[in-house]
């Protein structure tokens, strides 16, 4: 890439350095990462010269680097200025999210190491995501941060035992609440009752039927206590009222 680099005009170099966080190139999105209007004319500029640049359509203006080149690039960019390189991946993010491509988004932000701007945006997205189905979407997404980012975040760490329970990896979610469950102390009420619930569901599943009636009966009563929101308590008392099913229990059921 070096042999590339140098041999092109200083600020087409510049322009391909500073916007090489980008998986691909258009007038707009680099526009707005440089803070600059003249963005189409250098990309058509790279057709007439020895870069390693395809254009992805004819009629789109956008522009793919060849990942080696756009991955030296980014290693340039990142050795010059940590600072620049961060800033790019956030305003990446922002105008990918203009655009409804929060997917795009979660990655720059954790090439950003933002893990707060990260984790903002999957509690924005979540419930979302989370009603179409596509947990292994959620799932994914989470993976991108490291596990200590998101046992620091109970909120994020609340979304990671839902989906594990929903994927019926009910051992791991079972593991994660006894967990969090270790420093009640340090949960609200609304959180215990949410995570009772949860391990009322994964003990269900498992089969453990009194074991799940206990936890869906703290998790309703907690729900109450905590004045939850209509959909929380209708869930503790759904699961009790399975549990109960379960059991025999049909009438309290």
């Amino acid at each position: 890439g070096a042999e590339i680099i140098y041999g092109l005009p200083a600020d087409l170099a510049e322009f391909l350095v500073s916007t090489s966080v980008l998986d691909s190139l258009d007038a707009t999105v680099c526009d707005h990462l440089l803070g600059t209007a003249g963005a189409a004319l250098l990309l058509k500029g790279l057709e007439n010269l020895n870069v390693p640049v395809l254009k992805i359509d004819a009629g789109s203006g956008q522009y793919r680097l060849h990942p080696v080149f756009r991955d030296y690039l980014r290693s340039k960019l990142l050795e010059r200025s940590p600072d620049r390189y961060r800033e790019a991946h956030q305003k990446a993010a922002a105008w990918l999210l203009t655009q409804g491509r929060p997917a795009e988004a979660m990655s720059h932000l954790a090439s950003a190491v933002d893990w707060d701007g990260f984790s903002d945006l999957f509690v924005r997205q979540a419930p979302v995501i989370y009603r179409q189905g596509r947990w292994h979407t959620l799932m994914a997404w989470l993976r991108q941060m490291p596990s200590a980012e998101v046992l620091n975040r109970p909120d994020l760490r609340l979304w990671e035992i839902k989906i594990l329970v929903r994927l019926s990896q009910t051992d791991e979610a079972l593991g994660a609440i006894n967990d969090a469950l270790r420093s009640p102390e340090t949960l609200s009420m609304a959180t215990r009752a949410q995570l009772e619930t949860l391990r009322a569901t994964a003990l269900r599943l498992k089969g453990e039927v009194a074991a799940a009636k206990e936890a869906a009966t703290s998790a309703a009563e907690l729900a109450l206590q905590a004045n939850l929101p209509v959909e929380n308590v209708i869930e503790a008392r759904r699961e009790l009222g399975i549990a109960l099913g379960a059991s025999g229990e049909f009438e309290e059921a």
